[in-house]
């Protein structure tokens, strides 16, 4: 998330990685946090792209 914003790791909170040491994880950003140029927004409306959080963001995501 925060490479795609294009802001530092320590700016982006709240991500959830769902299940256990498995190909079961699944990371999910509903409650995450971006602080992009000074201001805190969700991760969805920062990252402003929806098909690649629920595509491409969960395949590449480290799980």
């Amino acid at each position: 998330v925060a490479m795609r914003v294009g802001v530092p790791s320590d700016s982006v909170k709240n991500v959830i990685i769902w299940g256990n040491h498995s190909s079961t994880q699944y990371p999910d950003v509903h409650h995450a946090i971006v602080n992009h140029h000074g201001k805190e927004m969700a991760a969805f409306d920062a990252v402003n792209d929806e098909s690649w959080l629920k595509g491409d963001f969960i395949t590449v995501s480290p799980t």
